[in-house]
């Protein structure tokens, strides 16, 4: 019996620094959701605005700090509080960068415009 016993194990063992190297798997890495950045509030929710990245954005979405901006505006008669409308001013400073920087893109000839299917048979006849 201790030669059968020395057998399977020489014989396990052989094979086992082999199949060894071939059985490592990588680990398996799940990101983590993405954690707002120092607990800062998105400041366009937080105005009382709509945040345009949703469930992708970085910063927190306090309601309660959004319904408190929203009873500031309407204590105001309406009218933005200042931080409001400086928060308002850089939206639109954003989304005009981002129609310059399409436009520029279009004229350096790297950006094409989507050719419709209707339109290239048109063009193509």
């Amino acid at each position: 019996s201790d030669s059968e016993y020395t057998s399977d194990s020489d014989a396990s063992s052989d094979s086992g620094p082999d199949a060894a190297p071939s059985k490592r798997v990588a680990p398996v890495v799940v990101a983590a959701p993405k954690k707002p950045i120092l607990q800062r509030h998105c400041k366009y929710f937080s105005t009382g605005g709509t945040c345009g990245k949703k469930g992708k954005c970085r910063f927190v979405h306090d309601q309660a700090v959004r319904d408190k901006a929203i009873r500031e505006k309407e204590m105001n008669g309406g009218v933005m509080t200042l931080a409001q409308r400086l928060t308002q001013n850089d939206r639109e400073k954003d989304e005009l960068m981002v129609l310059k920087s399409i436009k520029y893109l279009k004229e350096m000839g790297l950006l094409e415009e989507p050719v419709v299917e209707g339109e290239a048979m048109a063009e193509g006849v």
